[in-house]
């Protein structure tokens, strides 16, 4: 007799407990009882393949023991010159689909592109249409019209410059003028207020001097040199520059280096400021001059501005600071120079 069991999942097996067993021709069916259990967790979402190159053989395959299941499921890899598959799906070896890639197929023609009719509507709009049976296709556009401008309201004159009606031509154009409006309304020829340069002054001039008061001097200044600035044809501000050695014998006395306008009591230009009051005395020591300032004032004004066409001089001197007591002060000419830049100031 042969015994045959099969799992039943019956409805009332809760309740009854029992099962049935059937015999027939010498064989016995038994059912055995059995519970269902309950659905399970569904599972992961799948992920896309991603493929990550070919590599030249097998053997240079990644290792899926060093693959992380969080990051690398999907991943998968083709060997040279074969048309199967390897990929990772978190198991410790690499699952191979055979012939997953496909044998390339045989290039086909190449499409030839051409233009075809150019219309105007009431919206951009494009279409490809095939050229009979061929493998050639060409481009239908429609295309939207941009806005209408507006009419000129004042035609320009077909003229030259020189000859048109809005054109001041009493003064004659230089060499370097530019084009604009002028006070009348009209356009004519303007210089544009730029630096001519530098002006500049060497200590080896004859007349800068190499000043020595012998001891026991007690004056407030000395005169190292003057630089006059020709007439410029716009306003200007001076800005200087220089350098000059001192040597100062005294106790508590400081020697500055100054550049006035005009007089040596003018408008300050520029600074050299002398060393703190008992610090290398008896030493040459450098006087460097910057911009310097004596009132407050906008851009465009001040009492150190150079009015248009006017010869200007500036005095470069040594101006005692802090104390009346005697001494000798000396300056150098070794070294020495004073630059000058005329920086136009715009009306």
């Amino acid at each position: 007799m042969t015994l045959k069991l099969r799992l039943k999942d019956q409805w009332d097996i809760r309740t009854t407990g029992r099962g049935v067993a059937e015999i027939e021709a010498g064989e016995m069916n038994v059912d055995v009882l059995a519970y269902k259990g309950d659905p399970g967790e569904a599972g992961r979402d799948g992920v896309p393949p991603r493929f990550m190159g070919d590599v030249a053989v097998i053997g240079d395959l990644p290792d899926p023991n060093t693959l992380d299941p969080d990051y690398d499921l999907g991943k998968w890899w083709g060997v040279t010159g074969s048309q199967d598959a390897w990929f990772y799906n978190g198991t410790p070896t690499l699952e191979r689909r055979e012939n997953y890639i496909g044998a390339p197929g045989a290039t086909g023609p190449a499409p030839t592109l051409t233009k075809g009719t150019i219309t105007q509507g009431a919206d951009w709009g494009f279409s490809i249409e095939q050229v009979g049976t061929t493998n050639a296709y060409k481009l239908n556009i429609v295309a939207k019209p941009g806005p209408a401008g507006e009419d000129s309201t004042v035609p320009g004159p077909t003229a030259t410059i020189e000859t048109a009606s809005d054109f001041d031509d009493t003064t004659e154009p230089e060499t370097g003028d530019v084009l604009v409006k002028l006070s009348n309304g009209k356009w004519g020829p303007g210089t544009v207020a730029m630096s001519p340069g530098v002006y500049k002054k060497v200590g080896s001039e004859t007349d800068w001097l190499a000043v020595d008061t012998g001891s026991n001097w007690n004056g407030e200044y000395q005169t190292i040199t003057t630089l006059t600035i020709p007439p410029q044809p716009w306003a200007y501000e001076p800005d200087v520059y220089g350098l000059v050695e001192f040597m100062v014998a005294g106790n508590n006395v400081r020697m500055d280096l100054e550049a006035r306008l005009g007089a040596v009591s003018g408008p300050l230009l520029g600074r050299g400021a002398g060393d703190a009051v008992g610090l290398f005395e008896s030493e040459w020591t450098a006087r460097t001059l910057v911009p310097g300032a004596d009132e407050t004032a906008p851009a465009g004004a001040g009492s150190t501005i150079v009015p248009a066409s006017t010869t200007a001089v500036i005095y470069l001197l040594g101006r005692r600071v802090d104390s009346s007591a005697k001494m000798r002060f000396q300056t150098r000419k070794e070294r020495a120079f004073l630059r000058v830049r005329p920086m136009p100031v715009i009306g």
